[in-house]
């Protein structure tokens, strides 16, 4: 079992105590269409946003027509609030393709001033954590160049059940490359485990190894 992750930076002058302390004014109850809630009613942890939305289905009736109905569902995203060097930080957790009605919330209670910026860790927490593991080796990767000069696009994926050299993509002139996502296959005390980073910014750890990894990426925030 692996765990989605991606983190925000967010720009605001509030606290993270000040902003848990807007959420816990702003909860979710059936007479809201959306709140927030502290997983385990503990307003130190994580917080779960619930937002009702609808699901359109549809089904053949007894003249064999497709029919499209409309159902009311509740939706939920997963999330932390961490601490950075300089600024705060959303952690989400398995997030979903479009969040517009948790950013809107967002903007809703922390007010004037507030945006977010995506923080890619392929860029700045990837290193940090191979550095401190114990053994990583790189098992799977994509990887895309472009050669404006002879109008061609260069795309190579590899993967390997024992490892990828770091030198595998000169092999294919593929420097300088953007890589679309890596997979390592971690080792920390006898625990082993894999990590997956996207250019997105989103990051694919498995349940096992997923403190650890955590505890590394956002040293670096």
């Amino acid at each position: 079992m692996a765990t989605r992750y991606r983190w925000l930076r967010i720009n605001t002058e509030l606290k993270i105590a000040e902003i848990k302390a807007r959420m816990a004014a702003a909860r979710f109850s059936v007479d809201v269409d959306d709140g927030f809630s502290f997983i385990d009613s503990d307003i130190r942890g994580e917080i779960r946003y619930y937002w009702r939305t609808v699901v359109t289905t549809s089904y053949i009736d007894h003249d064999n027509s497709q029919v499209y109905q409309a159902v009311p569902t509740l939706a939920m995203l997963d999330f932390s609030l961490v601490d950075g060097r300089t600024t705060s930080y959303i952690r989400l957790k398995n997030p979903p393709r479009t969040m517009s009605a948790f950013l809107n919330a967002l903007e809703r209670i922390i007010g004037f001033g507030f945006s977010v910026e995506n923080f890619n860790v392929l860029l700045h927490g990837r290193e940090e954590l191979l550095k401190r593991s114990d053994s990583a080796r790189l098992v799977s990767v994509k990887a895309t160049n472009v050669k404006l000069a002879d109008n061609v696009i260069g795309r190579v994926e590899a993967v390997s059940k024992d490892y990828i050299s770091n030198d595998l993509l000169g092999k294919f002139s593929m420097y300088p490359h953007l890589v679309d996502f890596c997979t390592y296959e971690l080792i920390h005390k006898n625990v082993r485990g894999q990590v997956s980073f996207y250019r997105n910014g989103q990051a694919r750890v498995s349940e096992n190894i997923g403190g650890y990894v955590l505890n590394l990426v956002e040293g670096v925030l």
